[in-house]
């Protein structure tokens, strides 16, 4: 079986942000199968005999603040969730763009390569920055292994949903 992305499907809009979700699908002869389809006919010891099967999935919340974008990931940015992603961070940009990394919990080396073509992007077309902050440990560990250390900022209080009401 072969793992590709599911189409992507905006979510309600709370006020000021955005969602987007993308979750995992697989193709078995030519129909298509959600992973959670998929999960549920593995064996209940395949889950630790909880009898519970997790499709993991990738979301991303957007805020617009004066002058800045803060993004935010949630979830596991991996080969199948990174498609597309740095064009949606290109999209998003325009001055400085924050990528919050508190809620990711995995991210592989398609998640890094789409942060760096956006990142590359972004510079190019005079679009402003991109900058991560807040990353987990795991995730931490993935930027310094591949020399992007550099990047990760701290967290500025005026990036805070509360310093800005209702975003702009």
């Amino acid at each position: 079986m072969e793992f590709e992305p599911s189409e992507r499907r905006p979510l309600a809009r709370p006020m000021g942000r955005s969602t987007i979700l993308v979750t995992r699908c697989c193709t078995n002869g030519g129909s298509m199968v959600q992973l959670t389809d998929l999960l549920a006919t593995l064996s209940p010891a395949t889950f630790g005999g909880n009898g519970f099967p997790v499709a993991f999935q990738f979301s991303f919340t957007t805020r617009d603040l004066p002058d800045i974008h803060v993004v935010t990931f949630h979830g596991e940015l991996d080969i199948v969730s990174a498609d597309g992603l740095a064009d949606a961070l290109v999209e998003v940009a325009g001055s400085t763009l924050v990528v919050d990394l508190s809620d990711l919990t995995f991210m592989d080396c398609s998640g890094i390569d789409a942060l760096v073509l956006a990142r590359n992007r972004i510079l190019a077309n005079g679009q402003g920055q991109l900058v991560v902050t807040r990353p987990t440990a795991i995730v931490r560990k993935a930027l310094e292994t591949v020399g992007l250390g550099g990047w990760i900022v701290g967290w500025s209080p005026d990036w805070n949903e509360e310093s800005h009401p209702g975003g702009r």
